[in-house]
């Protein structure tokens, strides 16, 4: 009895197993049918012929909309949660308990021992959390590219989310968390900034490869950008009209200016009447309402979270401006719904050919936009911010000469040595292009 009932479950399990192969077959071809078409209708609308025909600001206009005619047929057809033994079945089926994986050595939860170094405690690793088994299902996003999230559970009963990043610049944003925890610690020594509790958060980053690492996610992270065009979707906007409003008075300006119909002094005027024409278009109220109808909580906790905000807005934008960080994007900035600590994306300094920071390619020298300072209203503008930067600024030039130089000799050094290797790797590529354009051409020739 007992042989015939497990051969009607593993019966079962075939028939359940070719079904799902079918429906995701059916599944897969009519999405690659409608691709397909997708494509093909894209591809009728660029043509040559069409676009010689074409101006710039058409091109734009039909390009951005084909970038929501993509994402809508990518989510529609996408799976947020995937099971994991699609991307790998060794993984999935990894359980300390099962007889396969006893003879292994048991593994700890990446990112333990970074944790102890930043809150400075002892490292004990009879103490770290070991890894039990990984979460049944990779959650996949798509954002300015597809993400991939994979679940660890430990042995503390507890679950750790960890995106995996492809990024070149892995080595670069290493080195940077480097830079980070020191200029943490110094903060840390300093009796006014660890009253203030001043500091910089960096999500922790484990390598696997040259280019692909493990980061650190919370989901209760997110960012200006994503608040932003989620109150487009509400309101029924473009995310991109202001910019292009912008842009077009811009357009127009330069036109009259070529035309000797516009005089340079009232150049500045027309600039900033197109600045309020854009800033018309979007009220200065977006953050403040997406926080007081997420938080769903009293006074005392929103102003607990608004001075956080501040202070840690204050020493990021302090040392951003110090170390020259370009892209101060709203995609780039993102802040914690409960805590409000703030991460800033692509920490790391330009340089010019030279070898030094790039100074002034940017006359705003920090983000602090309409609906920040709306959110943070002038009480927290003039008074936790200010102050939280200048005793960020006092903390570090009282350890310039000790320790802050010979750190920022090691770190930054290095950082060049980096940065000049990928620069000219990417000279090296373009020119090896040009020059290939330049023979195929040549062999064109009649």
């Amino acid at each position: 009895q007992q042989q015939q009932q497990q051969q009607q479950q593993q019966q079962q399990q075939q028939q359940q197993q070719q079904n799902n192969n079918t429906a995701s077959s059916s599944n897969d071809l009519s999405s690659n049918q409608q691709y397909s078409s997708v494509i093909k209708a894209f591809l009728d609308e660029f043509t040559d012929a069409k676009i010689e025909k074409m101006s710039l600001e058409i091109a734009m206009h039909k390009l951005r909309r084909w970038r929501n005619v993509l994402q809508n047929v990518l989510t529609r057809h996408m799976t947020p949660n995937t099971p994991l033994f699609k991307f790998s079945p060794k993984l999935a089926s990894f359980h300390t308990s099962s007889s396969n994986c006893r003879s292994f050595q048991p593994m700890e939860v990446p990112g333990q021992y970074l944790t102890s170094a930043l809150s400075n405690q002892m490292i004990s690793p009879q103490n770290h959390v070991h890894l039990i088994r990984f979460g049944a299902n990779v959650k996949i996003s798509i954002g300015e590219k597809v993400t991939k999230r994979i679940t660890l559970m430990g042995s503390n009963g507890k679950s750790k989310f960890w995106k995996i990043d492809n990024n070149e610049n892995r080595v670069r944003d290493e080195r940077m968390s480097h830079l980070t925890r020191v200029l943490n610690s110094l903060l840390l020594n300093h009796p006014q900034s660890r009253r203030r509790n001043v500091g910089i958060k960096q999500p922790l980053s484990i390598p696997i490869t040259n280019t692909i690492c493990l980061t650190e996610d919370n989901m209760q992270f997110t960012s200006l950008q994503n608040i932003y065009d989620e109150y487009c979707h509400d309101v029924g906007m473009e995310p991109d009209i202001a910019v292009l409003a912008y842009h077009r008075q811009l357009t127009i300006i330069e036109k009259k200016k070529a035309k000797n119909e516009l005089e340079n002094n009232k150049v500045i005027e027309e600039k900033v009447r197109g600045y309020r024409e854009m800033c018309a278009k979007t009220p200065d109220s977006i953050l403040a309402n997406y926080i007081h109808s997420t938080l769903n909580a009293d006074a005392e906790a929103l102003w607990c979270l608004k001075r956080s905000i501040a202070t840690r807005i204050a020493t990021t934008s302090l040392l951003e401006h110090s170390f020259m960080i370009r892209q101060r994007s709203p995609q780039n900035v993102s802040f914690h719904r409960k805590t409000g600590a703030i991460i800033s994306g692509n920490f790391r300094p330009s340089y010019n050919s030279f070898g030094a920071l790039v100074v002034g390619f940017e006359e705003v020298p920090f983000r602090l936009t309409r609906n920040l300072t709306t959110l943070l209203s002038p009480l927290l503008v003039d008074g936790v911010f200010a102050c939280s930067m200048g005793v960020t600024a006092l903390a570090l030039d009282t350890h310039r000469d000790t320790k802050l130089l010979s750190y920022l000799s090691l770190i930054l050094r290095d950082d060049l040595v980096a940065a000049t290797m990928i620069s000219n790797s990417t000279n090296n590529m373009k020119r090896k292009s040009d020059l290939e354009q330049r023979d195929i051409e040549k062999a064109q020739e009649p």
